[in-house]
């Protein structure tokens, strides 16, 4: 795991979730091996609902938790993001 801008309490910034659409919700992170996610407001870090990002997904009306992973530790690495996406 590389990051550009690690910070004292989380190895790397959390990821950066975009609507650009209803329909078409994206999460990225740089340098992160995993990108885990919730569409219940839970925490993704602890949830039995988190999925792995691997493409865009519907968000309509949801709110969309997600953190970065580190797989080679399997410990969460981020801070976590949170976005509500309109209905």
């Amino acid at each position: 795991l590389v990051c550009d801008n690690p910070t004292l309490i989380f190895e790397c910034p959390a990821p950066t979730i975009t609507a650009t659409t209803k329909t078409a919700v994206k999460i990225e992170s740089t340098g992160a091996d995993k990108i885990m996610y919730t569409l219940d407001g839970s925490d993704p870090r602890f949830s039995m609902t988190a999925k792995q990002y691997s493409t865009t997904f519907d968000g309509t009306g949801k709110t969309v938790r997600a953190v970065a992973f580190d797989t080679t530790g399997a410990l969460f690495t981020s801070g976590i993001a949170s976005e509500t996406v309109a209905s």
